[in-house]
């Protein structure tokens, strides 16, 4: 089985990027998730003030901004 074959039969690759004030990406970290809304819920206890993107693999699942916080 080749590489990508392998990847692509994983299942999901979550990421949690967070954006500082200024739009660039401040940190990342890898979320553990069996599907998208595990992995929102995880996102969003996570975040206390900056806006956020949730990516699995190269597909961008959502983008959480501050407001959603408070």
């Amino acid at each position: 089985m080749a590489e990508g074959e392998r990847r692509r039969h994983a299942g999901p690759c979550y990421r949690l990027i967070v954006i500082g004030p200024d739009g660039d990406p401040v940190s990342s970290e890898p979320l553990a998730a069996g599907g998208d809304d595990e992995a929102i819920g995880l996102a969003l206890s996570r975040l206390a003030e900056h806006a956020a993107e949730l990516w699995d693999g190269t597909r961008l699942v959502c983008r959480l901004a501050p407001s959603l916080f408070q």
